[in-house]
């Protein structure tokens, strides 16, 4: 018998333009993107094709796809990656929520990147865990 791991938790990363700012990033699963990306779904959309249609000669064909909201699947998949952080505060303000800290870290485009990239770096890492030990699984006498 095989048992599956989870994918591990977060882990943390230190953010090396400012010292003491450090985010905790959880790994992306290929389900998770699969889940992300159907939430953001926002309807379909006719995209013409640059192949003609073949029942109608002389006019590109034409293909009905899902139409995504690509910022809101960036928001969402950020706000699963990032699982804490240290060092950040809002300027000026003392009793600002969770919520307000995460969306400010998403609207600076270098540290939003930054989660994200790793995020997805965490998932080929998970991915090649799974691998090696499904391989060393076939090569045991058990396997």
């Amino acid at each position: 018998m095989f048992s599956l791991k989870r994918y591990s938790q977060g882990t943390w990363y230190p953010w090396l333009k400012n010292e003491g700012v450090r985010f905790k990033i959880r790994p992306l699963s290929s389900k998770k993107i699969l889940e992300l990306r159907n939430e953001s779904k926002q309807g379909k959309v006719a995209v013409e094709m640059p192949v003609e249609d073949p029942r109608n000669p002389g006019q590109n064909l034409v293909e009905i796809v899902d139409d995504y909201n690509d910022l809101t699947y960036e928001w969402k998949m950020f706000s699963h990656c990032l699982e804490d952080w240290d060092g950040i505060t809002i300027e000026g303000d003392i009793d600002v929520g969770k919520e307000e800290i995460r969306e400010a870290i998403f609207n600076h485009v270098e540290m939003r990147r930054f989660i994200i990239s790793q995020a997805f770096k965490e998932m080929v890492v998970e991915s090649k865990k799974l691998e090696d030990e499904l391989k060393n699984l076939a090569g045991s006498p058990d396997g």
